[in-house]
Parts: C-alpha cells; sequence; structure tokens
C-alpha cells in the first residue's frame, strides 16, 4: 500500500494523468499547423508523414528520458524522506540530487521546511515554559497544603481526620497535575532501580492515612522482599491512584471495606496486585478505564457528591507511566465483588531479596 502511494506521488509530481493525456499539447498543435502549412506549399503527403513520424519519434524519447530523470528525482527524494525519523527535517538534509530540476525542489523543500520546524520550536518551547510553570505552581500551593496540615493536628480527633482526608484529597489533585505535566518528558525525572515495592506502599499509606482511617480501610499488605525494577516515586504516585479510587468506590453496604496488596508469580513473571471488595466496574466500562477522562457509571455516581469527584485522569496516567517503566496494567473485576489492579513485572524487570 505504501509503494503504491509512492508511486501515485510520483506520477502527480511528473505532470502525467488521464486528463492531460487526453488533450492536445501545445507540441501537438504546432504538428498539426506544420502539417497543413507543409501540405499547402506543395509538399507530397508521404513526406509530411515521413516528418510527422520522425517528430513523433524524437518527441517520445524527449518525453521518456524527462520523465525517468523526473521519477528518479522524486523516488530519491522518497527515500530520503522514509529513512528519516522525524521527516519534516528533510529540508536540512543535503541534497542528494545533482541534475537542476531536483536542486529546485530541495530548495523548495528547505523553504517550506523552515516554517514549519520555526513553528515546532515554538510549540516546545511553550510547552517548556508551561511545563515549568506547572512544576512552580505545584511547589507554591503545597506550602500552605502543609502548613493546613499542621494547622489540622490541633483539632479534635474527629475533626482533625475529616479535615486530614479532605487535605489529602486536594494534595493527590495537585499531584495529578504535576505528574501530568511531566508525563511527556518522564526521562528527565525517570530513574530505574531496584525498589522495596513494600517500602513504596507503606509510605503511601501514611501519606493516606487521613483517607484510610477515615473511611476504616483494612489493608493487608504481603509484598514483604520483593525487589522491583522501577521508579519509585513514579510507582508511589501510580499506587497512590489505585488506592484513592478503591477508597472512593467502597461500597458502603458491606460491613468491612478491605485492601489486599499482595505478589502473585508464576514461571515467567510476577504481579503485584491491588485488590479491594468495592462496588467493582460494569462489564460495559471495564475495557474503557484507561481512557482519558473516562469516568464511567461509578464516577458519575461519585460525581453527585462533590466530596467524591472522579476527573477521569487517575487510571489513565498510570497506563501512561507504566508503559514508560515497561510495566504490564490491567483490571479485572466484578460488579458488586470485587476490583484487581494488578501490575505485570517481566523475569528481566524485578529482583527477589534472598
Amino acid at each position: 500500500m505504501k509503494q503504491r502511494e509512492d508511486w501515485d506521488i510520483c506520477y502527480e509530481f511528473t505532470g502525467i494523468s488521464e486528463r492531460q493525456s487526453a488533450c492536445l499539447s501545445g507540441q501537438d498543435l504546432c504538428m498539426l499547423l506544420l502539417s497543413f502549412y507543409l501540405l499547402s506549399v506543395g509538399n507530397r503527403l508521404d513526406n509530411v508523414i515521413l516528418i510527422l513520424m520522425f517528430w513523433l519519434a524524437l518527441t517520445a524519447v524527449c518525453e521518456t528520458v524527462r520523465f525517468l530523470q523526473r521519477k528518479k528525482t522524486f523516488e530519491c527524494i522518497l527515500q530520503t524522506l522514509s529513512e528519516l525519523d522525524k521527516p519534516y527535517l528533510i529540508g536540512e538534509v543535503e541534497s542528494p540530487l545533482n541534475n537542476l530540476e531536483g536542486k529546485k525542489y530541495w530548495e523548495i523543500l528547505r523553504k517550506s521546511n523552515k516554517s514549519v520546524i520555526e513553528k515546532i520550536n515554538e510549540t516546545e518551547d511553550e510547552m517548556k515554559d508551561y511545563r515549568e510553570y506547572i512544576e512552580s505552581w505545584v511547589h507554591e500551593i503545597k506550602l500552605p497544603i502543609t502548613a493546613l496540615e499542621l494547622m489540622v493536628q490541633k483539632e479534635e480527633p474527629k475533626k482533625k481526620n475529616s479535615l486530614m482526608e479532605e487535605l489529602e484529597r486536594i494534595d493527590n489533585y495537585v499531584e495529578q497535575v504535576l505528574f501530568y505535566a511531566r508525563s511527556e518528558q518522564v526521562y528527565q525525572d525517570f530513574v530505574i532501580s531496584e525498589t522495596d515495592i513494600t517500602e513504596v506502599i507503606y509510605e503511601v499509606m501514611a501519606k493516606n492515612k487521613g483517607l484510610l482511617i477515615g473511611n476504616r480501610a483494612a489493608v493487608q499488605v504481603e509484598t514483604e522482599g520483593n525487589l522491583l525494577l522501577c521508579d519509585g516515586k513514579w510507582m508511589s504516585f501510580i499506587l497512590q491512584q489505585i488506592i484513592t479510587n478503591a477508597v472512593k468506590y467502597m461500597d458502603f453496604q458491606k460491613e468491612i471495606f478491605r485492601i489486599h496488596i499482595y505478589i502473585k508469580e508464576d514461571a515467567d513473571k510476577k504481579e503485584l496486585v491491588v485488590e479491594d471488595n468495592g462496588v467493582g466496574i460494569s462489564p460495559g466500562d471495564i475495557g474503557r478505564v484507561f481512557e482519558k477522562g473516562f469516568t464511567g457509571a461509578n464516577g458519575r455516581a461519585a460525581d453527585k457528591n462533590s466530596l467524591m469527584a472522579s476527573t477521569g485522569m487517575g487510571l489513565y496516567l498510570c497506563r501512561k507511566l507504566c508503559e514508560k517503566m515497561d510495566i504490564g496494567i490491567r483490571i479485572e473485576s466484578e460488579e458488586g465483588e470485587y476490583t484487581k489492579v494488578i501490575f505485570c513485572f517481566g523475569k528481566s524487570t524485578y529482583l527477589t531479596k534472598l
């Protein structure tokens, strides 16, 4: 299919089309007029036909040579284009063409691509400024959040837990903004190393203790002794999204709300599983939970309560960051029973303490 498209481009540029072949060219008109002139001045018909045949043969040879040259020119351009990682930079490559026509086309490409590159650089600068602004804003907004957390410590226990839960929710939304802004340039803040996943889990639990205590969540962790190759900071953010989602969609009709985090291993992989006994996910929604902005039936129900509003960004960011770390992620769920978020580490991407 690609080869057919390339040939179509070559023919388009060489000026060959069915409509053009059906029309008399200027040369054809000249030949016709010349024939009438030669006949009118007394030349024999067979001589005129001979002259016309010679002219036609010469024209055919010239047009064939011209076509082959132009075809070679554009095949060369297409070949160069296919070898570039960033095709829009073709104008910056030294021209592989030696003929005058090819050099002219290359100069046109160079001039047109210059404006494209300038626009790309301008957009990249704007994106960089945006990320830097977001990072600065996040660091600034975290200062009053931290100050409020210290002030809340003086409140009586019931009010303290309620306020801490809301502050943790605000902090989580701020973190989402920061990680979303960084997700396209993850390599600048990305370090893969042997990470004690148990320490990461307890760090996330401590950060969200108000949310967990306030909702009386029973958390069971069975991951001791495991080192996983990942970025600890990014994995912490991912697990925080999963745990806060579990609390957000807990089933209030059940006596005990449980979160069970454990390691599951088979012959060729090791899986980190975060399982809860919340409301679950409907079969119609489970295939779309990683889509950007998707909230589903549970999210729309939660939106009715402003304290539990859903943004549809948490799982989207989880998948995006897992892809960067070469970690598989999937969800299994049965509505009204459970939800499992499963992170898959291949044998080459994890180590186990002896």
